[in-house]
């Protein structure tokens, strides 16, 4: 724990160095999926909730087969080197509500505008203050109860 700990505020203290990267790799922003279009969603968050303040860019994750057997599902990702949301395409389906595919966006976006501090070695990504701010989307209750009913029909695609 004390070697994690010691490690971690290294890095952190020498980000600026482990980080730097001469080139950035381009990267195909895919927005337009079959049933959702990741853009027109985020503009709109973007809009009601954030003042038009995240500068991410939004893309479609890899259209990969799933993977056999699996227990758990990312649906969503935020990189905060590429200031990049990456969005899983099993959302990407007709019976996928609009609103859970804009909660995972929002989520999402959350990440750029709220700190992720360091406690005890150990890097915090959802704090109190980002579990409220993800409960006032609108459709939050929704939301919750469309994920926890329905993951399995995600997992099995």
């Amino acid at each position: 724990r004390d070697a994690a700990g010691l490690l971690r505020r290294y890095i952190d203290h020498n980000d600026h160095l482990i980080n730097t990267r001469p080139t950035t790799r381009s990267l195909a922003i895919d927005v337009e999926g079959a049933h959702h279009n990741l853009q027109e969603i985020f503009d709109d968050l973007n809009a009601r909730y954030f003042a038009g303040a995240i500068g991410a860019r939004i893309t479609w994750g890899p259209r990969a087969r799933r993977k056999a057997g699996r227990e758990s599902i990312k649906l969503g990702s935020y990189s905060v080197e590429e200031a990049l949301i990456r969005i899983h395409p099993v959302l990407d389906a007709a019976d996928v509500p609009r609103f859970f595919v804009a909660w995972v966006i929002y989520h999402e976006m959350l990440h750029e505008i709220h700190d992720m501090p360091v406690v005890d070695g150990r890097r915090i990504y959802h704090t109190p203050e980002f579990r409220r701010a993800e409960a006032r989307f609108e459709d939050y209750a929704e939301a919750v109860l469309w994920e926890r009913t329905q993951v399995r029909k995600l997992l099995d695609r």
